[in-house]
């Protein structure tokens, strides 16, 4: 399975759930992760906050993150993408008609629809903080519903022994 987070820049909120959801599962490798960006400008490094916040907060290097725009191919790879605002959502379903039955917000995923994750990008260390803190709440309840996917497929494997 290959799931993707979408933000606009792919420099703050999408790699910070990237690199917290496989952190998560770091016992699952047969769940792929990635991230891009609606506008993202290929080869950014993640933002200075984020960096900072995911160091100090969770003890997550992500220096050797890398931006990535969002494409055809990409969403084509991914079986779950989700998107971090309600207009990340409506702009590639809007885009990628084709992959709306893949397509959800965080949020929905963890049935709080009417949850955004709010961008910290330009703003002061705090709000990259309770940017980290939104994820980390709302990745460990995704992360609670994939480690029973992987799971079975554990005991799928071991079946088939």
């Amino acid at each position: 399975m290959r799931i993707c987070f979408v933000c606009t820049g792919n420099t703050c909120r999408s790699p910070m759930a990237e690199y917290l959801l496989r952190f998560f599962l770091f016992d699952c490798p047969k769940i792929e992760i990635c991230s891009a960006g609606i506008q993202a400008f290929a080869g950014s490094a993640a933002s200075n906050g984020s960096l900072e916040v995911m160091t100090s907060k969770y003890g997550i290097d992500l220096s050797e993150h890398r931006s990535t725009r969002i494409d055809n191919q990409l969403l084509a790879e991914s079986d779950r993408i989700y998107a971090m605002t309600k207009q990340h959502k409506q702009i590639l379903v809007q885009v990628y008609p084709e992959f709306m039955d893949k397509i959800e917000t965080l949020g929905e995923a963890v049935g709080l629809p009417d949850v955004d994750v709010a961008d910290p990008f330009g703003y002061d260390i705090s709000e990259y903080e309770s940017t980290a803190d939104q994820l980390h709440y709302l990745l460990s309840r995704l992360a609670s519903q994939l480690k029973h996917y992987c799971q079975n497929e554990d005991n799928l494997a071991n079946n088939e022994k």
